[in-house]
């Protein structure tokens, strides 16, 4: 069987070769290309008994049409709602985007599942429509052992998000490093990948040690489990990109001599995905590449921390992490480990009309758009500052040059 697999493998990488075209240099992303399509407001419902969109969770995934998104409310709740898109214009002034509007309203995942939820996982950090299912990726807050090995949820019909049968927990064998975004791997690299899908996350909770230490990316084959009498069981994975603590993106996560401009103690990652212009692309956040960061310290404008932070409050902004596929796919030196392999670019994410700090990402491959949700921008009152969706049209291969 061994056997077999590995004349299989080696089927795979020779047809790829064969018929893979060497990649121009100037095909990348150029973020000044990418258009603001506009972006739209979500619902202020402060007298529901479920939840609200003060304090988002940040997760959400766009539906396969496109006319609306699945979406977590509070922090507190982890419930999810569907919204109908309001239409968009290029306007970027709060005041005149629309409001979105429910389509289905509030319904906690978690409480469907506590008879099954042994390692108390507690937070949605990822989710995608998949053949009609809502595949939700989850993991505990802090998970002080890191050991928990669940990971996925499936809303079976999420036409009905409050009836919906739950199936899960499932399992894969990258556990918290699998747990963050979903996105479709594009027809021309899921025979060298032998996926069509993928997923990744980030150190983005507490308990470092249990997570990717920059952006991870994994194979991800869901078709084992879309069958609705299947309620456990493994979801296959296969690694290409991850780090760990040992192995880091950069070993002075702290930022301690000033030289690590590209992943530290504090940097996130809410999305990534495979773009037209044949580049994995992961947009987050991250701090304290100016300044420095330290723990539990008392930051410049006297607030004390308690964890992580940087030195300079200011010292933290939008970022973005690009590594080109042909160096994922195809390693210079096959024995290269997967923590191994740098982006080709990265740096401060700076597009029109985004203010605040990211805290979700998705990206929809059948419009080429990507959603970022923006934190706090939407203010209420005092104490309610909602989050506002922003969308953008990436460009195709061609006009990428």
């Amino acid at each position: 069987m061994n056997f077999k697999r590995r004349t299989l493998n080696v089927v795979f990488i020779v047809i790829t070769l064969l018929f893979s075209t060497p990649k121009a240099l100037g095909q990348g992303l150029i973020w000044e290309n990418v258009k603001y399509l506009g972006g739209f407001t979500l619902p202020h419902v402060p007298d529901d008994p479920i939840s609200n969109f003060s304090y988002a969770a940040g997760a959400f995934a766009i539906s396969e049409d496109g006319n609306s998104v699945f979406i977590v409310g509070h922090t507190r709740d982890q419930a999810i709602a569907e919204l109908n898109i309001p239409e968009f214009t290029g306007r970027s002034n709060i005041k005149d985007m629309k409001r979105a509007s429910f389509k289905q309203g509030f319904s906690k995942l978690f409480t469907k599942v506590r008879d099954r939820n042994s390692q108390k996982i507690n937070r949605i950090t990822g989710m995608k429509i998949i053949e009609g299912q809502l595949f939700v990726n989850a993991m505990t807050y802090y998970d002080g052992g890191s050991d928990n090995t669940h990971t996925t949820l499936i809303l079976r019909t999420p036409d009905d998000l409050e009836a919906s049968k739950v199936a899960g927990f499932f399992e894969t064998r990258g556990a918290a490093h699998t747990t963050g975004w979903i996105s479709p791997v594009p027809k021309q690299y899921q025979m060298a990948l032998k996926s069509e899908y993928l997923v990744g996350n980030a150190s983005n909770f507490p308990i470092t040690s249990r997570s990717s230490v920059g952006p991870s990316l994994f194979t991800f084959n869901p078709f084992g489990v879309l069958d609705k009498s299947i309620n456990s069981g493994m979801i296959i994975t296969e690694t290409v990109l991850d780090f760990s603590l040992k192995h880091p993106m950069h070993a002075d996560l702290y930022n301690e001599k000033k030289s690590n401009d590209i992943w530290t103690i504090t940097s996130k990652a809410f999305v990534g995905f495979i773009s037209q212009t044949e580049e994995y692309i992961v947009v987050g956040t991250s701090a304290g590449h100016k300044r420095g960061l330290g723990y539990k310290i008392k930051q410049l404008n006297g607030r004390l921390c308690g964890g992580p932070c940087p030195l300079d409050p200011k010292d933290e902004y939008n970022y973005f992490w690009i590594w080109e596929m042909d160096r994922l796919i195809k390693p210079d030196d096959a024995m290269t480990s997967s923590h191994n392999i740098q982006p080709s670019r990265y740096g401060n994410l700076t597009l029109p009309h985004l203010n605040g700090l990211v805290i979700g990402g998705y990206f929809d491959s059948a419009r080429n758009r990507l959603y970022l949700l923006e934190s706090n921008a939407d203010r209420k009152s005092k104490y309610v500052i909602l989050p506002v969706m922003r969308i953008y049209q990436l460009p195709p291969l061609q006009s990428a040059k």
